[in-house]
């Protein structure tokens, strides 16, 4: 199967595994990418960059597959700040795809793209943006950023940001949009489901 997600990623299927705290692992990571998708480990499951690191080499002894690593901008938003051991890390073990969520990854990408990064960057849910400005400009600085491969946002602000998801979706220069589930589920129907499959280029699980 061949999308442009398993061709930026260049995984077998275009399946990503969600950044799940406390279970987004290395054996998870390691089955998903090991299985042709894209394995993800969370940087907020680790107490320091050195477990983090640890884990990171753990992932790769157990498989030579692409996976990637979910890298929390809250509350942290400072290159220089506590965050600087995790960026650390990700560049020491030459990790090649790496998931920003939370704040803008702007402050952060020079340093990503010079290690050879692939970002991919969630736009903050409904816990994070209160108002609809606060979501059209995350968006807005998300695809301002030439170096980004990829925009996750949720089904939510797939439905209520409409006009600009779309043309973001149809523009075939500038970074990937997937729309994945809201984090605390929702009960979509049948016909829902049925249209994100036919829309997607990916799913995120």
């Amino acid at each position: 199967m061949k999308t442009r997600i398993t061709e930026l990623f260049g995984i077998e299927y275009p399946i990503v595994q969600g950044a799940m705290q406390w279970l987004s692992k290395p054996n998870l990571a390691a089955a998903v990418s090991n299985a042709g998708g894209l394995g993800t480990i969370n940087m907020t499951t680790y107490a320091d960059p050195e477990d983090f690191q640890k884990d990171i080499q753990r992932l790769k002894r157990l498989t030579d597959k692409p996976f990637s690593v979910n890298l929390s901008l809250l509350p942290d938003t400072k290159p220089d700040g506590p965050i600087k051991g995790f960026l650390q890390a990700i560049v020491d073990e030459k990790v090649r795809i790496v998931e920003t969520a939370g704040s803008s990854p702007k402050p952060f990408m020079d340093l990503l793209k010079g290690a050879g990064c692939v970002v991919m960057h969630k736009i903050p849910d409904s816990r994070f943006a209160h108002t609809a400005e606060e979501v059209t400009n995350a968006f807005e600085l998300a695809l301002a950023q030439p170096d980004i491969g990829m925009i996750l946002v949720t089904e939510k602000i797939a439905d209520d940001f409409t006009e600009i998801v779309n043309d973001a979706k149809k523009d075939q220069e500038g970074p990937l949009v997937l729309a994945i589930p809201d984090r605390h589920g929702s009960a979509l129907g049948r016909d829902r489901i049925t249209r994100y499959v036919r829309e997607a280029i990916g799913v995120k699980i």
